[in-house]
């Protein structure tokens, strides 16, 4: 005789309730800047992916693969809008369209966890980082692999993609504590960079100002100046800026067409700087090598080669800190956009903000909860404000057991 057994299907489109797993490094807004910004995000669920509206706090659309179980590591998304890309804890990276919200195709080439991945700027061009040390470049128009690139000893932690000849470059870091820049085309590294003492953990790129900055579990973040010539090395140092907090950086992103730095720790810090225009990083320099000059006074003259260095603005007079708050949990991941109040008008250049202009930073917390914090962009520093705070109670760690009890009728 043949048992018959209940089936049981979960709530919540399977997601047992959880807003955004701690195992991703990563959220995403979906809708970007203007007045009507800033309402749409996008998180991972344990294996799926979970579209909020955070004005009523409610989830608009899940999506998962039915075919695997493995937990989502790592999101990006393309800036023509068209496609989301999720890294998985099994080694697969699958594609999604954003018009309809359903899977494209699922990428299998890694052995392990997916721990980065990058669009290019046009969008045909995907890189994944993983913990077992490789990058793979996928075509995302042909929805296949390309190449890998391999080189790092440890595993690959942030990918971003450098202008350049042909297909461009590639800048990666890892748990090595090296920076690598790619040429894709000869699918080779052409720079090797040593200058942090310890993991490198987040990467991020402003193609327009030519800046790259690294950060990791060192106690400052590095700034690295982008060079497209010929001949040259494609990164050269600028200087370094302190971060806040003792937790190591967590996150690295430009927003506001690159005029603003979110760097986000794994404590509950959350800290923003300000990209100073040409202009005004020049006189920031003036006024802090005047100040230098006047305290070593009886030293001797500088050579004219010492001097011509010193000309030259460095990353504390290009970067201002702005702002800093301390989310209610540790934070996870973090990403900002830039958002208007209605009849305002957006800043014409770095360092010019309107009244109404206003940074919105998510952060996806530990505890399982997002809170949205809103930070005014002005030249002096500025306190933030808790907007909205989306949470879920529920255990504080980890589930170790589950029980069912089945009444009989």
């Amino acid at each position: 005789m043949v048992k018959a057994y209940q089936r049981f299907s979960l709530a919540d489109n399977g997601t047992l309730g959880v807003i955004a797993s701690s195992a991703c490094s990563d959220v995403l807004w979906i809708d970007g800047s203007g007045s009507g910004g800033g309402t749409l995000a996008l998180t991972a669920s344990l294996d799926a992916l979970i579209l909020w509206n955070l004005r009523t706090g409610t989830a608009v659309a899940t999506m998962r693969d039915t075919d695997s179980d493995a937990e989502v590591s790592s999101l990006a998304a393309d800036s023509t809008g068209r496609l989301i890309a999720s890294g998985f804890q099994d080694g697969k990276v699958r594609l999604w369209d954003r018009a309809s919200w359903t899977l494209r195709v699922a990428l299998d080439g890694h052995r392990s966890a997916i721990s980065s991945i990058a669009f290019s700027a046009d969008g045909q061009l995907l890189a994944s980082g993983s913990h077992d040390t490789d990058i793979i470049v996928w075509d995302c128009v042909a929805e296949s692999g390309m190449f890998r690139l391999r080189g790092h000893k440890d595993a690959v932690t942030a990918v971003s993609f450098l202008p350049g000849e042909g297909s461009g470059r590639l800048v990666s870091g890892s748990k090595d504590s090296l920076i690598k820049v790619w040429e894709l085309d000869a699918q080779h590294c052409v720079q090797t960079i040593t200058g942090h003492r310890s993991e490198v953990w987040s990467i991020a790129t402003d193609v327009s100002a030519q800046r790259v900055v690294s950060g990791g579990a060192d106690a400052e973040l590095r700034v690295w100046s982008l060079n497209t010539q010929k001949n040259a090395e494609p990164l050269s140092f600028v200087g370094s800026l302190p971060k806040a907090g003792r937790g190591r950086v967590g996150g690295l992103s430009f927003c506001g067409a690159g005029r603003f730095l979110l760097c986000q720790t794994l404590d509950k810090n959350v800290q923003v700087f300000r990209l100073r225009a040409r202009e005004e990083a020049v006189r920031r320099m003036k006024r802090r090598l005047k100040r230098s000059k006047d305290v070593n006074d009886a030293d001797e003259p500088e050579d004219d080669a010492a001097k011509k260095a010193a000309a030259i603005p460095t990353a504390v007079d290009e970067m201002q800190a702005i702002s800093i708050f301390s989310a209610s949990a540790k934070v996870r991941a973090a990403a900002a956009v830039v958002v208007l109040a209605k009849g305002s008008a957006a800043g014409t250049g770095a360092g010019k903000g309107d009244s109404g202009e206003r940074l919105r930073v998510l952060c996806a917390l530990s505890n399982n909860a997002m809170e949205v914090w809103e930070v005014g962009v002005t030249r002096d520093v500025v306190d933030a404000t808790l907007s909205v705070n989306l949470y879920n109670p529920g255990h504080r760690s980890d589930v170790r057991a589950v029980a069912i009890r089945f009444a009989t009728v």
